[in-house]
């Protein structure tokens, strides 16, 4: 789901957007950022502490990439980013209109994180020259419909050819160490979260520059999905079932997601297991699913 809509300047017209349907209320983005940033700390921590004993083939210690779909106008993945935990990895925003890439890289730009904050991959941390200005750990973001083959086709390839990925565990290891999902399973079609899974499959692997890649790290690997949700065929709150017929009304093919009838049949499905449920502020929850035990 994108945030809404602001007056950052891009490259691109607005009226370029593919899906503003699914456009949140505004102020809606920046009220959920930090508490999203606070529950992915320990994800962050582990991913970039497992990645310390990793090396890439140019001898440079691995850095975690986290890939973020739907990123909207870039609120989360830029407050995740600024995190402390976050600043120790990269992250790979996508959109599904350059339109909204454009909008993302301002955002990244105008809240970049100081260089010194940040892990060059070569050991400790090099130390900047403060005249430098400041660097991003926030990529400049890649087209991305979720329903568009070729786009994940093009992610795969785009994005491999730029990191230096470890080959300590041969082809087959994952080009993304974690992938961030916010506010996109009720407000697009459920074909949408049916795609996101079945690309993200561990069994799937695509070639790259580097090899046969699966797109997620097949061992550690997480998918994050923040949002509204039923449960056991039931709204869990009022607000829930007012929400849900509010988005409905913009789209029949949008709702709130039931967690045992829905996503963890289609997780399962695609090799992955509710790990982790997290609750949010407002009634959300933040799944965490992980590769399940074959």
């Amino acid at each position: 789901m994108t945030d809404e809509m602001t007056s950052t300047p891009g490259k691109t017209s607005e009226s370029e957007a593919k899906y503003r349907s699914s456009w949140s209320l505004p102020g809606s983005a920046e009220r959920n950022s930090e508490a999203i940033a606070q529950a992915l700390a320990s994800m962050l921590e582990s991913a970039a502490i497992g990645s310390g004993s990793r090396e890439g083939k140019k001898g440079r210690k691995h850095r975690p990439t986290i890939l973020e779909v739907a990123s909207g106008f870039g609120h989360q993945i830029c407050a995740v980013a600024a995190s402390p935990e976050g600043s120790k990895c990269r992250f790979q925003p996508t959109e599904a209109d350059r339109y909204l890439c454009d909008q993302i890289d301002a955002r990244a730009a105008s809240s970049s994180v100081s260089a010194s904050t940040i892990s060059k991959g070569e050991g400790d941390e090099q130390s900047q020259d403060k005249s430098r200005s400041k660097t991003s750990n926030v990529r400049k973001a890649e087209l991305l419909d979720l329903l568009d083959q070729n786009d994940w086709l093009a992610l795969a390839h785009n994005v491999s050819a730029e990191l230096d990925l470890g080959d300590e565990d041969g082809e087959g290891c994952g080009i993304f160490d974690g992938v961030l999902v916010c506010n996109l399973t009720h407000v697009a079609p459920w074909s949408v979260t049916e795609s996101l899974f079945s690309h993200l499959d561990p069994r799937l692997s695509y070639m790259t520059n580097q090899g046969t890649r699966s797109l997620l790290d097949p061992k550690t690997g997480w998918i994050a999905i923040y949002g509204a949700f039923n449960q056991h065929g039931r709204f869990t709150s009022e607000g829930n079932q007012k929400f849900d017929h509010d988005i409905r009304s913009r789209n029949p093919e949008f709702g709130l997601r039931d967690i045992q009838a829905q996503l963890e049949p289609l997780a399962h499905r695609h090799g992955y297991q509710l790990h982790q449920q997290i609750e949010m502020p407002a009634g959300n929850l933040l799944l965490v699913f992980r590769v399940r035990d074959q």
